[in-house]
């Protein structure tokens, strides 16, 4: 019985992780690589021996990172040094 009750479970467990992958690629494609790189992370933490969904995790922090170095450098460049700060603080965390 006990098992019975537990199958259900991990039934729905291997549709989170595909479904946190697919909204990864949506975000992916809109290049919003900070919403993709949580929604990768969320599919490997699900089915952490997936090399699909860490390749694609990892690729979406390098370019979450990057894009914040960018926004950080215009920010610095205008002079605005509190959201350059911020930026690259941000970009700092997204470093893989």
């Amino acid at each position: 019985m006990l098992v019975s009750l537990f199958v259900p479970i991990a039934g729905i467990a291997a549709v989170d992780h595909k479904k946190h992958f697919k909204q990864g690629l949506q975000h992916e494609d809109a290049e919003e690589w900070d919403k993709a790189a949580e929604a990768f992370a969320l599919a490997v933490i699900e089915s952490p021996k997936n090399p699909e969904y860490r390749l694609h995790m990892r690729r979406a922090l390098f370019n979450a990172s990057q894009q914040w170095m960018a926004k950080g450098r215009l920010a610095a460049e205008q002079k605005d040094y509190q959201a350059a700060y911020v930026a690259y603080r941000k970009a700092y965390a997204y470093d893989p």
